[in-house]
């Protein structure tokens, strides 16, 4: 079928007058880092208590009166800022078989867990240590594991665990002020930075596309913004309370900015 002309034209006019061509622009990506360090006024302990019985009502009464004493216990030490809190008891059904005996049945067993969170809380550094450092003690004394990463060690005659008290430090006051400050800092000598580049290229930066805080992957493993040895995890994995690098009883927390911006002649 043969369409007048004028027709076709009407038809592909506004087509034509809608893909007017225009130049895309290039982008430029920078990082840059800031450091904030401050002294640590909150301390975050976590203990372990676990009772094992084959009956369930046992085993979390039990455990349920072991974090009583254990927080009777550090009351009793009189230590000013100091808040104890039993985070909710986990209760798991664990079934054994004794692979010796033939044709033997499984054997229940309940372990009854319970969290044990420790908070203290100085404005003076010192007296912050000081104070974890008599609430370490006494758990000791009441035979309360740490909640931390244990190990497990096998050497042909004896078998060992170890379980470390997880301690976590952080700051309140001002914490967030100076971490704004030093993300204001980051993302200037970011856009410096791409501006730089752009230059060396023989380009000049235009305007900021996007900008954020980029998270550092290792491996599998993710490094959370903030977040040093209690922050790391992995892929998939959950972090309950991630901390700021603790070195040599300063905290230090390290922020990155990621710019990407328009490059053109």
């Amino acid at each position: 079928m043969r369409f007048p002309l004028p027709a076709v034209i009407l038809l592909f006019a506004p087509v034509a007058l809608g893909q007017s061509p225009v130049p895309d622009k290039g982008t430029v990506t920078a990082e840059a880092v800031e450091v904030v360090r401050g002294k640590p006024d909150l301390a975050k302990l976590y203990f372990h208590v676990l009772v094992k019985n084959p009956d369930a009502t046992t085993a979390t009464d039990e455990a349920a009166e072991q974090a009583k004493q254990f927080t009777a216990a550090l009351d009793k030490l009189g230590l000013g800022g100091v808040k104890v809190s039993a985070l909710p008891q986990r209760v798991t059904r664990v079934e054994t078989q004794n692979r010796n005996v033939p044709n033997a049945v499984f054997t229940a067993e309940y372990h009854a867990a319970r969290t044990v969170l420790v908070s203290v809380t100085a404005k003076d550094a010192d007296k912050l240590f000081a104070a974890v450092e008599k609430v370490q003690q006494e758990a000791a004394r009441q035979g309360v594991a740490g909640e931390g990463s244990g190990n497990a060690n096998y050497n042909g005659f004896t078998y060992e665990r170890n379980s470390p008290v997880r301690v976590v430090y952080t700051r309140d006051g001002g914490w967030e002020t100076d971490t704004a400050k030093a993300l204001a800092a980051a993302t200037k000598k970011a856009v410096a930075r791409a501006a730089a580049m752009a230059e060396g290229a023989g380009l000049k930066a235009g305007e900021v596309v996007s900008i954020g805080e980029p998270a550092a992957v290792i491996g599998n493993q993710t490094i959370y913004n903030y977040a040093g040895v209690g922050g790391l995890a992995a892929s998939g994995g959950q972090v309950a309370d991630p901390q700021d690098e603790f070195v040599d009883g300063e905290l230090v927390r390290k922020v990155r900015v990621r710019v990407v911006m328009t490059v053109g002649k």
